[in-house]
């Protein structure tokens, strides 16, 4: 219906998928599965719809928040939920939060 408006937030396995958008479309979204005869349900409780273009908004103060963040050397191995793979401690800095609170989650790539 209106897929512009409906984000991806979360890759959980091949058959396991989390969109999140405004309440209307994503009660327009769950007709259109509904038809399509797939299984899916509504989280209940969230408030604010993270990994998804809704974060956009507290870009700036997220980033300003998280300035004075000191990244640091890992001693265990650190696998990005951003990325889907090995991440760089040491490049952890306020733009890969929010990156990490605005791009979708990769737990299945």
């Amino acid at each position: 219906e209106d897929a512009a408006s409906v984000s991806v937030s979360a890759v959980n396995g091949p058959r396991s998928t989390v969109v999140a958008g405004d309440s209307d479309t994503i009660e327009r979204f769950e007709r259109v599965l509904a038809r399509a005869g797939l299984m899916r349900w509504r989280v209940p409780g969230v408030n604010f719809v993270g990994h998804s273009a809704a974060v956009d908004v507290i870009e700036t103060a997220l980033i300003d928040a998280l300035s004075t963040l000191t990244p640091e050397p890992s001693r265990v191995p650190v696998y990005s939920t951003v990325t889907g793979g090995p991440h760089d401690t040491t490049r952890m800095d306020a733009g890969y939060w929010y990156r990490n609170l605005r791009d979708p989650v990769r737990f299945h790539t």
